[in-house]
């Protein structure tokens, strides 16, 4: 299953997975930071292209979990 784009942005990269998607879409939307927000959905397989992608983009990444 692949990763779901969740907030589109250019200034970082917020890797999460659970209920941690919800609290990191809040906390870009709070700060005003442009971060993307990708939900993982799955670590095994883990989908490389879209978080490399998206890293290649914004430069920047945070991977949070619970």
């Amino acid at each position: 299953m692949p990763s779901a784009i969740r907030r589109p942005g250019t200034a970082m990269t917020i890797l999460a997975y659970g209920t941690m998607v919800f609290v990191a879409q809040a906390a870009a939307e709070e700060t005003g930071i442009d971060a993307e927000v990708i939900d993982l959905r799955t670590l095994v397989p883990l989908d490389l292209d879209t978080i490399v992608a998206s890293v290649k983009k914004t430069g920047r990444v945070l991977f949070v979990n619970e």
